[in-house]
């Protein structure tokens, strides 16, 4: 077993000055018991963790020592979701004077722990969360009808898209799998349903896919980020290496990123995702440049996203150089895919 670290935190949340940085699990210390703490918990692995301090050592009596009260969890590291300061509010108040060692007896079964995926290479790591209480409170004090324990109690912040992210990572319970060049990703049919109706027609129409859907029109890295913006609902950066393979070779990183927004605009548009598709159209309309507005530009024509349109106008204006930049290439790309008004405008800028 290893310490992952520790982190002294007091009830309003601020780091313990004698904690600036977490405690790495080098310097974290604790025991912990594979057969269980005593007799009575066989077949469980016990942890515990204690206080020391050393400028206590010579102490007269106990009477000397400040109390230290806390609440603690214990946790393996893997297990996320207790990494919520509410279950740390929840759990008991400790005094490490009165009591110097905290022994979690059942903090899980051995059989279970075998089994696990926690359990790598014969070894696991776990963590502890510690809120340090103020002393001069009494936790359990009645003030009026509240108690001094409201204080203490924190909604934490929404974790469904950590949650879900992990059910698209590790696949389980995945029922369809998707072919995209030359890429296998696998998902959960409701979950897409429930985020698209494009794909709720296409996985539970009249004539539903089945285990296996090939997508064609899509690069893998596209599709992998609606993916992930479908379970998480926020918008994912892509592996630059992958986008590499189907950009023009040496492209800038700026000119990677517009052309991947620019598909992901596209499959947005195809699934039928709301969001996605303004995010797309916002990200895009910051990445107006002198090397980037044709490719914008042909795209904001080709899906008539007015908006994105004239943000590329407005740049256009602005720059006596645009037209110096445009290569022969996006010269003939605008021509096949622009209007006759985009190009009369375009005309005229160049003439003037």
């Amino acid at each position: 077993m290893a310490f992952a670290g520790m982190s002294l935190v007091t009830a309003e949340g601020k780091l313990c000055t004698s904690t600036v940085s977490p405690i790495d699990s080098r310097a974290a210390s604790g025991e912990y018991y594979p057969n269980g703490c005593d007799y009575q918990w066989d077949g469980w692995v016990s942890v515990s963790i204690g206080l020391e301090d050393d400028e206590y050592d010579d102490a007269d009596d106990d009477e000397q020592r400040q109390p230290v009260k806390v609440r603690l969890a214990i946790c393996l590291i893997d297990q996320f979701q207790w990494d919520q300061s509410i279950y740390i509010h929840e759990c008991e108040t400790e005094d490490f004077v009165l009591n110097p060692v905290v022994c979690d007896k059942d903090f899980i079964r051995r059989s279970t722990l075998e089994r696990s995926s926690h359990l790598k290479d014969d070894s696991f790591i776990i963590r502890c969360d510690v809120i340090v209480l103020d002393v001069k409170a009494d936790v359990n004090t009645e003030v009026g009808a509240t108690t001094i324990v409201s204080q203490f109690i924190q909604v934490p912040p929404s974790d469904m898209a950590i949650h879900f992210k992990d059910l698209l990572m590790s696949k389980e319970g995945a029922d369809v799998t998707f072919e995209v060049g030359g890429e296998a990703f696998a998902a959960h049919r409701c979950v897409l349903a429930a985020r698209s109706m494009a794909f709720k027609s296409q996985l539970f129409g009249d004539t539903p896919g089945g285990a296996t859907v090939k997508i064609d029109g899509i690069e893998g890295e596209v599709f992998k980020s609606m993916l992930t913006f479908i379970y998480t609902d926020t918008l994912p950066l892509p592996d630059w290496n992958k986008i590499q393979v189907w950009t023009p070779e040496g492209a800038p990183k700026a000119v990677q990123h517009v052309m991947w927004l620019l598909q992901l605009l596209e499959a947005a548009e195809r699934y039928d995702l709301h969001r996605l598709k303004s995010i797309c159209q916002e990200e895009l309309g910051t990445s107006i440049q002198l090397n980037t507005v044709a490719e914008i530009i042909v795209g904001a024509e080709r899906g008539r996203y007015r908006w994105l349109k004239e943000e590329c106008w407005e740049f256009i204006k602005s720059n006596t150089t645009v037209h110096t930049v445009f290569t022969a290439e996006e010269i003939e790309q605008i021509v096949k895919s622009c209007s006759a008004s985009v190009l009369n405008k375009l005309l005229s800028k160049f003439a003037s």
